[in-house]
């Protein structure tokens, strides 16, 4: 068990949670909070996991992922839902790229 399995972890359970609310709920009050949440919790943990492991997997826009955290944390109130919708849509490119870097740890 690597260090940053707790990261790997995280990140799994975060996508796993918004692959099961829809895009249409993000207008309930709850699913949207619950949603920037979890993208806020994807960027810290993706910002965790080392650069080597990142740059073998450079599919996926890792420093987006941390940089939308950032956006969530200091300008919570003013997060557009275009921009969540487009992150939504590369969770499936951010779940094959963490799954193969789970098998690649193991």
């Amino acid at each position: 068990m690597s260090h940053y399995d707790v990261y790997i972890n995280l990140i799994l359970e975060m996508i796993s949670k918004i692959e099961k609310d829809s895009e249409k709920s993000l207008d309930d009050d709850t699913v949207w909070d619950a949603t920037l949440m979890r993208f806020q919790v994807i960027g810290e943990s993706v910002d965790k996991l080392p650069d080597d492991i990142k740059k073998k997997h450079q599919e996926v826009n890792w420093r987006k992922f941390y940089k939308f955290r950032n956006s969530i944390s200091h300008e919570y109130a003013e997060v557009p839902q275009t921009i969540i919708l487009n992150l939504m849509r590369e969770i499936p490119n951010l779940k094959k790229a963490v799954q193969q870097i789970t098998r690649e740890i193991k």
